[in-house]
């Protein structure tokens, strides 16, 4: 879990030069709603400064989704594959 958080504060680090580039946003439901469309369920959060990093996954086919939102509009940050958590990456603690 800790490597998913550390992850999340990698792509929490892009977020102030994503956000100076057009971001497709809608409101929070509506995005999370996408993303269970894909089977993704939240796996980490983070504060940034423009609001919480979300981070959706689906673990089966490894797909992921992250965002940011102010609690009420949330906007697209980045999605992929490859999604895997892996506690004993860097050596870090479980």
């Amino acid at each position: 879990m800790k490597i998913v958080l550390f992850a999340a504060a990698m792509i929490a680090a892009t977020i102030s030069h994503a956000s100076a580039q057009q971001m497709a946003c809608a409101p929070l439901n509506d995005m999370a709603k996408v993303a269970a469309e894909f089977g993704e369920k939240p796996m980490a959060t983070a504060q940034t400064p423009n609001g919480t990093l979300i981070i959706f996954a689906n673990q089966n086919t490894q797909t992921w989704t992250a965002i940011v939102t102010d609690g009420g509009r949330a906007c697209l940050v980045g999605t992929g594959g490859g999604f895997k958590l892996a506690p004993d990456a860097f050596g870090a603690p479980t």
